[in-house]
């Protein structure tokens, strides 16, 4: 939905847009409220000091960035080393992730989408909206639940290789990428305002 929005919309042109989404993908129309505020709750909540998606022009934000990174060897072995590595400040429960990840060396093309990326303030910003459902009481949504949820799903290697195409995408384009880089925002949608 949020790739089709306006983040600065009124909150009748939101309830178009979500109802428009909801009807193609064969919802009952009961869940526009829920749907509305959900998309309403993202678009204000501060995603760092006095950043919110809805003040963000459209000429300010690239949604759906595709990307293919070409990778001449990925080694197993050399990744988990990075991933765990503690100075590199993942949490403990995503350097216990990464310790266990097993898969063959990869070789050819890494190819995404990467949900929004924008610019506040002068500094970027990659967005990734996440639908999990981890329950329905707030504490289900605090840092620790949040953790477990990026461990067991492997985001925070998704968010390693955004940056790096990130980082590729603005180098290409003279962007002082490392000085602007604000960070990842991963939006678990159902617990943001719990």
């Amino acid at each position: 939905m949020f790739e089709r929005l306006d983040f600065a919309a009124h909150e009748h042109t939101i309830a178009q847009v979500v109802s428009d989404m909801l009807a193609s993908h064969g919802f009952a129309e009961h869940w526009l409220p829920a749907a509305v505020d959900l998309v309403t709750s993202t678009l204000h909540a501060e995603l760092d000091a006095g950043v919110r998606l809805a003040d963000v022009a459209a000429g300010k934000r690239l949604v759906e960035l595709e990307f293919t990174l070409p990778v001449q060897r990925l080694e197993l072995k050399a990744l988990i080393a990075v991933l765990t590595d503690p100075a590199h400040g993942l949490a403990e429960p995503l350097r216990a992730a990464a310790r266990q990840l097993d898969f063959a060396s990869v070789q050819g093309y890494l190819k995404g989408f990467i949900d929004l990326v924008f610019e506040a303030d002068g500094r970027l910003y990659l967005v990734d909206y996440k639908s999990n459902h981890l329950g329905s009481r707030p504490e289900d949504y605090h840092r620790a639940a949040l953790d477990a949820s990026m461990a067991k799903e492997h985001y925070y290697l998704q968010a390693l290789i955004y940056c790096v195409a990130l980082k590729r995408y603005f180098q290409a384009r003279g962007v002082a990428f490392g000085q602007r880089f604000a960070g990842v925002r991963y939006l678990y949608l159902r617990g943001i305002g719990q």
